[in-house]
């Protein structure tokens, strides 16, 4: 606390002025940094709402795009099984159609050309009279055939 000279009728008035010009000198600089400490406090909370808001777009935009990639690849994801089961059930017709196919053409083999041949050469090794056991091997023919008559239902 600031003491003051005593003169004839009390303080010495121009101490008292000079002290109150200090301390509104001193209370003006106060209050001065109060302004400049509440633009800084003001202009912090700003920019961390300005964040929050800005975090909280970001986080949803993300969030969107994540929920739309999602969604477009189940949507690939259903078109690809949906097209390989198109084409499986294209390999299993074709598969089908190929063994019917394959089936009749055997058929029609062995019930015309392949009955009269082995007939023919029957009667020419009688003829001969050679057994057909005893024949040798041709090259290059197997032993057995690969498809055997009597598994496609037919016997001759």
């Amino acid at each position: 606390m600031k003491s003051f000279t005593t003169v004839r009728r009390g303080l010495d008035p121009a101490e008292v002025e000079q002290y109150i010009r200090e301390l509104e000198a001193t209370l003006s600089k106060k209050d001065q940094q109060l302004a400049d400490y509440q633009k800084k406090e003001n202009a912090i909370t700003k920019a961390v709402v300005d964040a929050q808001l800005t975090a909280a777009t970001v986080i949803k935009t993300a969030n969107d795009e994540a929920e739309k990639l999602k969604q477009d690849a189940a949507a690939e994801l259903e078109d690809v099984k949906q097209k390989a089961t198109a084409l499986r059930q294209k390999l299993i017709a074709f598969q089908q159609d190929y063994n019917r196919i394959l089936q009749q053409y055997l058929v029609a083999v062995r019930c015309t050309d392949m009955v009269e041949i082995f007939d023919h050469l029957d009667a020419l090794l009688a003829k001969l009279g050679t057994d057909k056991e005893e024949l040798p091997p041709l090259p290059g023919v197997p032993e057995e055939p690969a498809v055997e008559l009597t598994d496609l239902g037919m016997e001759g």
